[in-house]
Parts: structure tokens; C-alpha cells; sequence
């Protein structure tokens, strides 16, 4: 205990730092016990005989001294500081890292990128004690008298040694603990009545679970491992040709002789079971996708990327929208990548189990894109950006997603992410008449 207390007393005095981060030196002195050699174990250290490997000391650094930790890169502005001053306090119990205070705040941040000034002392210049008493170490005292420090410059941290600094979770964080009293002497507190919900009359009601299964939940066809499979089962083979009549229905190919020297992209069938938002089983679902990596760029495909709409643009448009109390409306569009136009010539083999059986070798001419070609997003978005070029939008020259509508007093702005339509308007019969004019487009929306 001794050895305990002269090393703390050495590690404050030598930092200039107050009596109030004592269990901050504790933990120091702590680290650097179980670190260096003894004499009484054969001059090897405390973790070499415990881990069985032989402790590093080029981490140590001089506790107290002035130190830089660096911020993580998640800050708001690009141009915002990536460090601060701090007083080194040691190392955490449970991350790799240092101890890092912060003078401004007050808070602890633990960091694994530290540059360390170990000639300066920052509390050296904020703390000037005089005569500092430790008598708070001493076995003869109450483990939890109250210490007071005073400076005109920086105001205490605590009024007990048992209340650490404030912590703050930056890159990660750790909350430190106070170490346990080093007194063993009795204290005398209040008996402390543990009292329980039931006691006051506090109460929730059981929620009862239904683990009752339905018949049809248990024994829906499995999900097949390729077509061939597919097409053995009913139910499958239903779905399947449900999402085939469906593709032959918005003419997204037309079948020609296949033409020499071209190349001829795959198809592949995505089967699932579609469950209600109860979790039961629904339907069987089948959809078609184009094996987009057997496309050829310059080929089959050009151009392959789509503007989304930024961040800022959606709450600057927002803002309009709200400071001026104009109606807004949300869409979402069905199987939106199926309404795109394709400019490129795409071939692609007829369907496993749909080959047309008077025309065999005959391949499909894709007219419309299909989920999984490159160029899918990018028609889709063309189409749009088309379309609505003719009904009086046009482009905002900061965000190509971002449509705008000026006609005299009336205003409009369409947001397109993706599939997702954000519409915003003047007047509420404005935004009537752009929806029955985008309904035109033949896109089913809700």
C-alpha cells in the first residue's frame, strides 16, 4: 500500500495535476506494476509469467503531458479541426488506445492515434498548487472525505475523488469507473429498501402468442434450385408462366432468327415464396432477370449509370415545400426497370420450358430492359426524364434528378430516386393534373 500511495503522490506532483484525478494515477501506477520487472519474481514482470509473453514499453509515455489525439473522419465539415489539446491520463481497461482529456469540455477521448509532447505539462499552467496535501492516500482517513482544489483559471472537476470527469464517446469510448475504497473500515450507511413494481401496483398485461400454424403454411413447395425443377412442380410452373405472360404483354422482345456473329446474353429465374405482413405464406413468385454479366460494353450496352437525387437537393425542395405550405405527393412505381427503352441491340436465348416451338432457334430481340441488364436503370431513368420533358419539366442544372415546372405563378418539382417519385406543387390542382399526365405514361402507381 505504501509503494501504492508514493507512486500516485509521484505521478499528480510530477503533472502538476489536482488531487481529483487521483483514481486516473491509480490506474496509471496500476499498469505500470503489472508491466515491469520485480525483483521478488525472479525480474520478470507480472504479465510475462501471466500471458506468458514478454511485455512492450514503447507505448509508455509520460502521464500528464501534453498530447493530440486525432478525430475520426465522420466530422460535419471537411475543414473542422482533427485534433485538440488534451492531458494524457493512461491507458483504458478494455480498447487499445490512450486516455486522452480534453481541457476545452472536459470530456475523456480515447484514441489509437496520438502524438504526445512529453516536455509539456498542461496543468502545470492551469493548477498551481501550493503545499498540496495527499492525506486522502492515508489508511488513517476516510476513504471518501471530500478534497477541495481551487484555481482562478479552470473550476474543480469534482467534489469528491469518487466522481470522474465527464466522458464522451468519440472513437470508441470507454466510461471510467472509480477503483474500489482502499479502506477496509466499515462504513456506515442507510439500509436501502429494495421495493418492486408488484409493491406498487405496477403491472403489464401477458401478451399471448399464437404458435398455431396454418395447414397451407406447412407444406408450400420448396424453393426449386434451377428451372428444370421449377418446371416439374405445378405451383411453380404457374408462377412461371404468369410472369411469362406478363413480359409478352408489355412487348418487351420480339423473336427474330438469330443473326450470326452477335453476342446472345442468358436469362436466369429468381423464384421466392412472397409472404403477407403476417408472415404466412401468399403466393409463389417467379421473375425474370437478364444475366447482365455476359453483356459486352460498346456492344450490347453504353451508357449504364443513372443520376440519383442528392441529399441536399430533397430538403432544400422540402423546405419549399413546407415554408409555403404546398401539397406534396409520393409514388412508387411497379416493376419500374420494365418500362425503360432500350437503344442498344440485346439478344438474348429464348426462355428454358417457353421456347416457341415453331421457331426454335429463333432468339429474343429485347425492346424494353429487364431487371439485371446494365443499361436497366439508366433506360428507365431516360424514359422518365422524356416523358416529362414534354408535359413542360426540365432539368435542374445542379441535380439531374431533380425536375422543375415554371409556368407564371404555378411551380412544380418532381424528386426521382430510383423508382421512387417525390412530387410538390403550388396548388393542389396543379398536382392533379401533373399525376393524370404522368398516369399517361402508363406507370402503375399508388
Amino acid at each position: 500500500m505504501r509503494t501504492i500511495n508514493i507512486m500516485i503522490r509521484t505521478l499528480l506532483d510530477h503533472s502538476s495535476m489536482p488531487t481529483s484525478f487521483w483514481h486516473h494515477a491509480l490506474q496509471m501506477e496500476t499498469y505500470l506494476l503489472n508491466t515491469l520487472p520485480h525483483k521478488s519474481l525472479s525480474h520478470k514482470s507480472p504479465t510475462q509469467i501471466l500471458y506468458h509473453r514478454n511485455p512492450t514499453y514503447t507505448h509508455l509515455r509520460v502521464f500528464g503531458c501534453l498530447c493530440y489525439p486525432l478525430f475520426p473522419s465522420t466530422s460535419i465539415h471537411k475543414l473542422q479541426p482533427r485534433s485538440t489539446p488534451c492531458v494524457f491520463l493512461g491507458y483504458p481497461s478494455n480498447h487499445k488506445g490512450y486516455k486522452c482529456y480534453d481541457l476545452s469540455n472536459r470530456k475523456i477521448i480515447i484514441s489509437r492515434h496520438v502524438i504526445f509532447d512529453e516536455t509539456q505539462f498542461p496543468f502545470a499552467k492551469l493548477h498551481l498548487p501550493s503545499h498540496t496535501t495527499y492525506n486522502f492516500l492515508d489508511d488513517t482517513l476516510h476513504p471518501f472525505r471530500v478534497h477541495h482544489w481551487k484555481n482562478q483559471f479552470l473550476q474543480p472537476l469534482a467534489t469528491t475523488p469518487t466522481t470522474p470527469p465527464n466522458i464522451s464517446h468519440v472513437s470508441p469510448l470507454v466510461i471510467q469507473t472509480d477503483p474500489p475504497p482502499t479502506n477496509n473500515q466499515p462504513v456506515n450507511q442507510p439500509a436501502r429498501t429494495i421495493t418492486t413494481r408488484n409493491m406498487h401496483g405496477i403491472s403489464k398485461p401477458k401478451r399471448q402468442l399464437n404458435l398455431s400454424v396454418l395447414a397451407n403454411d406447412l407444406s408450400p413447395s420448396p424453393i426449386p434450385k434451377n428451372p428444370k425443377l421449377a418446371l416439374s412442380d405445378l405451383h411453380w410452373k404457374s408462377a412461371m408462366q404468369e410472369e411469362f405472360d406478363a413480359l409478352i404483354k408489355n412487348k418487351t422482345w420480339d423473336l427474330v432468327p438469330r443473326p450470326c456473329d452477335v453476342n446472345i446474353i442468358r436469362s436466369m429465374w429468381i423464384f421466392r415464396h412472397k409472404k403477407k405482413s403476417n408472415g404466412s405464406f401468399e403466393c409463389y413468385k417467379a421473375r425474370l432477370v437478364g444475366d447482365g454479366r455476359s453483356q459486352k460494353a460498346g456492344v450490347d450496352c453504353d451508357e449504364t449509370f443513372s443520376p440519383v437525387v442528392k441529399p441536399t437537393t430533397i430538403r432544400t425542395v422540402l423546405s419549399i415545400t413546407l415554408s409555403n405550405f404546398w401539397p406534396i405527393h409520393q409514388s412508387d412505381v411497379h416493376n419500374a426497370f420494365l418500362h425503360g427503352k432500350l437503344h442498344e441491340t440485346v439478344y438474348m436465348h429464348q426462355l428454358m420450358g417457353f421456347r416457341d416451338p415453331t421457331h426454335p432457334d429463333y432468339v429474343c430481340l429485347l425492346k424494353k430492359s429487364l431487371y439485371g441488364l446494365k443499361q436497366a436503370l439508366w433506360a428507365w431513368y431516360q424514359r422518365f426524364a422524356d416523358y416529362v420533358s414534354t408535359i413542360g419539366f426540365h432539368h435542374c442544372k445542379s441535380d439531374h434528378s431533380l425536375f422543375i415546372y415554371c409556368k407564371g405563378t404555378y411551380m412544380a418539382y418532381i424528386l426521382l430516386y430510383v423508382d421512387d417519385i417525390i412530387l410538390t406543387t403550388s396548388t393542389d390542382d396543379l398536382r392533379k393534373s401533373i399525376l393524370r399526365l404522368i398516369m399517361n405514361l402508363q406507370l402503375e402507381t399508388y
